[in-house]
């Protein structure tokens, strides 16, 4: 069976949980709807968002969980069940992200009563590369948007959000100027990873990022060449992977030009936290090379 068969296997699998929980809904009118502030979101760095904004006044149910190849992920059928009793959904928002592009087609056609809060709204998504939450600015926006959205769908709790809110942009600037000092004296550099989910982040602090693969595609020979007298030139000495990427690979590559291999998460839970470490690897990395 293919991939595209099994997913939509289980879109029909989530339309009948939908059915299933309006049902429940209608046949308790009295009742507030069961998990009437579940929110939807499809990669884990955005559930750190919701949760500093709305606290425990909202349940957030990760489409793809943390671990996961957004690319592969299938959902199980008690995931999608969780996702059939979600009042709203907090997108990304980028064309480039296929996976959030399919699920949201299957969920629209399922679920007309589902809100949609679109966190891209007022970035420039014409770029391939639709990881933003990397970038402090663009967060800030997502910050901004996903805000909006809980108010209009939520306006009892607009005190509390407003608050997240304006708590959790203090952080933001607090760790942007953080990896300012951190990768300020950097400017101009480059670094290596094997997927180009950096970009976003790269831009930010003026740098610029060297991806091996291509659209999630493997390089042929004359281009790894390439890649390697670019690195060997500007004393590169890190390939930085994603923890699900094939690191057996970019070992061999590694090992071409005496480079060492770090995981760097695109992905990561701990959203902020993650993009500490982030400029911390970097910045060590860049370091290294300079003696």
């Amino acid at each position: 069976m293919s991939r595209f068969s099994r997913l939509l296997r289980r879109s029909v699998v989530l339309g009948v949980l939908c059915c299933l929980g309006l049902a429940c809904a209608e046949s308790q009118p009295d009742s507030e709807p069961r998990a009437a502030l579940t929110v939807l979101v499809t990669v884990a760095p955005q559930a750190e968002l919701v949760e500093r904004i709305a606290g425990d006044l909202v349940k957030t149910v990760i489409l793809v969980p943390p671990g996961a190849d957004p690319h592969t992920y299938e959902p199980s059928v008690s995931q999608l069940r969780a996702v059939s009793e979600a009042g709203a959904y907090f997108l990304i928002g980028h064309p480039y992200l296929e996976f959030e592009r399919f699920w949201l087609r299957r969920l629209q056609s399922d679920r007309t009563d589902l809100r949609l809060i679109v966190g891209a709204k007022g970035l420039d998504v014409s770029g391939p590369d639709p990881h933003m939450w990397l970038s402090p600015t663009a967060l800030k926006v997502l910050t901004r948007n996903l805000t909006e959205g809980l108010i209009a769908w939520a306006p009892q709790h607009q005190k509390e959000f407003e608050k997240g809110r304006d708590d959790l942009m203090a952080r933001i600037d607090e760790l942007d100027a953080q990896l300012q000092s951190v990768l300020g004296r950097h400017a101009g550099r480059s670094f290596l990873v094997f997927h180009g989910a950096w970009g976003w982040f790269a831009e930010e602090y003026d740098l610029n990022q060297i991806a091996i693969e291509q659209g999630h595609h493997h390089p042929g020979p004359g281009q790894v060449a390439k890649l390697m007298e670019r690195a060997r030139l500007e004393n590169i000495n890190v390939i930085f992977v994603e923890p699900r990427e094939d690191v057996a690979s970019a070992r061999e590559m590694a090992r071409e030009f005496g480079a060492s291999v770090v995981r760097l998460d695109p992905l990561a839970p701990d959203l902020l936290q993650n993009l500490r470490r982030a400029g911390d690897q970097i910045d060590a990395a860049m370091t290294e090379t300079r003696k």
